[in-house]
């Protein structure tokens, strides 16, 4: 056994090392729409990024658009769609990264480092507790008085432009997506977001996909 320290519970489960950061709460934005929108939009980039974790919440189908990254900043696009006519769309977006503490920085409670200095656990921060993995689609439901988010795996996205003739086309984008309503989340792994036709410049039929859908659902209760 290498020298370290380690937390494991009775079910032989590790908690905390000192090899295995801890993801905690680095930031939450939120964007919102007109009542009536069925669409809302926003893009939010964030800086020193190490292992970036994006969940989104809102009460209707919310989803991750794209995730880029340049040097050490993360660029996120998210999203919300609800049925038009609706009322105001508010999403959240939620960052979860390693912790931020350096060697030596006051305050009380744990932190524990790694031999390279980085912070592997805060016990000042909330932590990203992961109460299911890759939820099916339909609701998922947890404890009475928790609230819930879906964290995806990646910006999950398909797009598919057919030509039915010369003169018509059809475009339809689906997202991987899920809604939080009190303890409950709801998931649909292809949820249809946008769509338009006779759209003019398309000469072919395209099926594109990028990223995986799936997702694992986070306790955030109070964050």
């Amino acid at each position: 056994m290498t020298a370290g320290i380690e937390v494991i519970n009775n079910s032989g489960t590790t908690l905390i090392n000192d090899r295995d950061p801890v993801l905690v709460l680095r930031e939450k934005r939120t964007v919102s729409g007109a009542p009536g929108a069925s669409y809302v939009s926003g893009t939010a980039t964030f800086s020193n990024t190490r292992f970036p974790v994006f969940a989104v919440k809102t009460p209707n189908w919310g989803f991750i658009h794209s995730v880029t990254k340049s040097g050490t900043d993360t660029i996120v696009k998210y999203g919300s769609y609800t049925e038009p006519g609706g009322s105001a769309i508010t999403v959240e977006l939620f960052y979860f990264d390693v912790p931020t503490r350096s060697i030596g920085q006051s305050g009380a409670g744990l932190a524990i480092f790694n031999s390279s200095g980085l912070c592997m656990f805060d016990s000042n921060e909330k932590n990203a507790i992961v109460t299911s993995v890759n939820p099916p689609n339909g609701t998922w439901t947890g404890s009475p008085g928790r609230t819930y988010v879906m964290a995806f795996y990646s910006a999950w996205r398909r797009r598919i432009i057919r030509q039915t003739d010369l003169d018509y086309y059809s475009d339809r984008t689906y997202a991987n997506a899920a809604k939080s309503i009190n303890n409950t989340v709801v998931v649909n792994s292809e949820l249809m977001y946008a769509g338009g036709d006779n759209i003019p410049g398309n000469v072919s039929d395209s099926d594109t996909e990028t990223g995986a859908k799936g997702g694992v659902i986070l306790d955030v209760t109070g964050y």
